[in-house]
């Protein structure tokens, strides 16, 4: 039989586990809308900063999942709050395994247009390079 303060460990923890994947799914969505149009600039740095805060509640989703695992799988009784977080966290984490997916095929998309993109300007470059003269190349000069 658990205490309730165990109880109430078990309460906290599966709530935090909730908002996490809450807070995931918000991170996704913030990052699915900057990636919606290929051909739209977005900030580097502000992918780079959605992608570590992904990363740290990932890691703290693992931590949290090693700690109420055991919990998880006992067949000792559990509260009922603890039991709704669990069920609203797995309808999160199923929504945020559909837009990680999601996320990758926009992001592999839109480095197909860019890939596509610097291509051209590439071929647009050897074409301007193949028409101008060498700087080295010795012009004629007119004389009176």
């Amino acid at each position: 039989m658990t205490s309730p303060h165990d109880d109430g460990a078990l309460v906290g923890a599966s709530r935090r586990e909730e908002a996490l994947y809450a807070g995931l799914v918000a991170v996704y969505r913030e990052l699915e809308t900057a990636l919606a149009d290929p051909t739209a600039t977005t900030d580097p740095a502000w992918i780079g900063a959605k992608h570590a805060e992904a990363a740290a509640t990932a890691d703290e989703l693992r931590a949290l999942a090693a700690a109420l695992g055991p919990r998880r799988l006992s067949a000792a009784p559990v509260p009922p709050a603890a039991r709704a977080h669990w069920s609203r966290s797995a309808a999160l984490a199923a929504e945020a395994a559909r837009l990680g997916a999601e996320l990758i095929a926009r992001a592999r998309s839109r480095q197909a247009v860019l890939s596509a993109a610097l291509g051209g300007a590439a071929a647009r470059r050897a074409a301007l390079d193949a028409y101008r003269p060498s700087p080295a190349a010795e012009r004629p000069r007119l004389t009176a």
